[in-house]
């Protein structure tokens, strides 16, 4: 967002609500930790490869 904010603006903060920031910053760590924690859940549940006894 900063880029764009200097590409556009010519200023390091975006222009807007200080909340457009703060709930893009929120959106991406949420989607950030769904994508690693629901596969790493899933792998961790399952019975995984089967190892041979001996």
């Amino acid at each position: 967002m900063t880029m764009l904010a200097i590409g556009f603006v010519g200023k390091p903060w975006p222009q807007g609500p200080l909340w457009s920031v703060v709930g893009t910053v929120i959106v991406t760590c949420v989607v950030a930790y769904l994508a690693t924690a629901l596969p790493a859940r899933h792998l961790l549940r399952g019975s995984g490869v089967p190892v041979p006894a001996g």
